[in-house]
């Protein structure tokens, strides 16, 4: 059943006025062949079957027929979306399942195409959901810490920054192995270091 565009169901059909030429392209995706859609619910009132404006009760009359594509049309009306009357009369298209909230055009004037829906990217039909990645369980993983000399001192001749001198070590042999190993470039340093180690030991 279509959700009310409004929040109040104090709506007046307006047969006196006339039609308006309905879109023919989907006024949410801009791309595909449309139906007649009835924003307010039909069931409120038998003139809104025929009628194609409404009136509010402040006073103010709004277009009552869009057209929109089977793939955005059909979701409006199983309640997974729904067409919203803002404050200044216009409509927007909220798909409540995605929260995507997408301005509309609606009346006489030719619909223009708007932003893409990102849940048919125009096409009018949603896609299959995709399958669901089945991922590997996370090894379990600790921190070590190394002892390494700091004695050095920025600017003077001297001392030893063992870390600096470890790590600019493992970056170099990780350049040299990882094409034989077939490694991507940031490999972790734990692999670099045990295949250093096993070479050195095989040698």
């Amino acid at each position: 059943m279509t959700r009310l565009p409004t929040e109040t169901w104090l709506i007046r059909p307006r047969p006196d006025l006339g039609s308006y030429e309905l879109n023919l392209l989907c006024a949410v995706c801009g791309d595909t062949p449309v139906e007649d859609h009835h924003i307010f619910r039909r069931s409120l009132d038998p003139g809104l079957r025929e009628c194609w404006w409404v009136e509010l009760p402040d006073g103010a009359v709004v277009p009552h027929r869009v057209g929109l594509c089977g793939g955005h049309h059909r979701p409006v009306t199983e309640n997974q979306a729904q067409l919203v009357l803002e404050a200044d009369k216009t409509y927007v298209y909220v798909d409540v399942v995605d929260v995507v909230h997408v301005p509309i055009q609606v009346g006489p004037l030719p619909p223009t195409k708007g932003k893409k829906c990102s849940k048919c990217k125009g096409a009018g039909v949603e896609p299959p959901a995709p399958e669901k990645k089945v991922l590997e369980p996370t090894r379990a993983k600790t921190v070590k810490s190394i002892r390494v000399p700091k004695d050095s001192v920025e600017g003077e001749v001297g001392g030893e920054d063992g870390w600096s001198i470890l790590t600019d070590l493992i970056e170099q042999y990780r350049v040299k192995i990882s094409p034989e190993m077939g490694w991507k470039p940031d490999v972790p340093d734990y692999y670099v270091l045990v295949a250093a180690l096993v070479q050195a030991l095989e040698a």
